[in-house]
């Protein structure tokens, strides 16, 4: 079993993906319409914008959005991504968390909320942003499972745009969310 040195590593963060803007939401649209929320259990839950909420995570047929991978160079991608309230597959109102470590340190954690509104914009957070701030209870992988536990909290800035990295300050959604989950090993 690998673990992080330590358990505690708050930090500020988070966006969607390590691929990319576009390249993440594109493939995670693509697996949400094949998949189905990990029935009954209440994995994800906080707020956005003060009301309350729960996520679970979602899954596919083929291991889906929710998983973990190696990757070159020791680092490692931790991908969890809930519906809202266990809702048939939907990216409206979903959440991403996405966690790459390099040799078992936290690197980047990008945060991303799907607006409630058909063809709505979404809501980021990253490390250039500097407006999540995050910590992580658990963060480890034993054989083909990874464990990942914590909480992300703060202020996820607009943007218009999928395929643009560029974001609206003036307009943001407030998270306070924790998470205490499993992943799938993806290879």
């Amino acid at each position: 079993m690998q673990q992080l040195d330590e358990t505690r590593l708050p930090r500020a963060a988070l966006a969607l993906g390590l691929l990319g803007g576009a390249g993440a939401i594109l493939g995670a649209t693509a697996l949400i319409l094949s998949g189905t929320a990990h029935a009954g259990e209440e994995i994800i839950r906080g707020t956005v914008d003060g009301e309350e909420r729960t996520w679970e995570r979602f899954d596919t047929d083929d291991g889906g959005p929710a998983f973990f991978t190696d990757l070159p160079a020791g680092a490692r991608l931790f991908n969890l991504h809930g519906l809202r309230d266990g809702s048939t597959p939907n990216p409206l109102g979903s959440l991403i968390v996405s966690v790459t470590t390099f040799n078992d340190n936290v690197g980047r954690v990008e945060v991303s909320y799907y607006h409630e509104q058909a063809g709505g914009p979404d809501f980021v957070g990253n490390d250039q942003l500097e407006n999540v701030e995050y910590e992580f209870d658990r963060l480890e992988v034993d054989g083909d499972t990874a464990r990942i536990s914590g909480r992300v909290s703060g202020e996820l800035h607009h943007r218009e745009n999928p395929l643009s990295e560029e974001t609206d300050p003036s307009r943001t959604r407030s998270v306070e969310v924790e998470f205490d989950t499993t992943l799938p090993e993806q290879k």
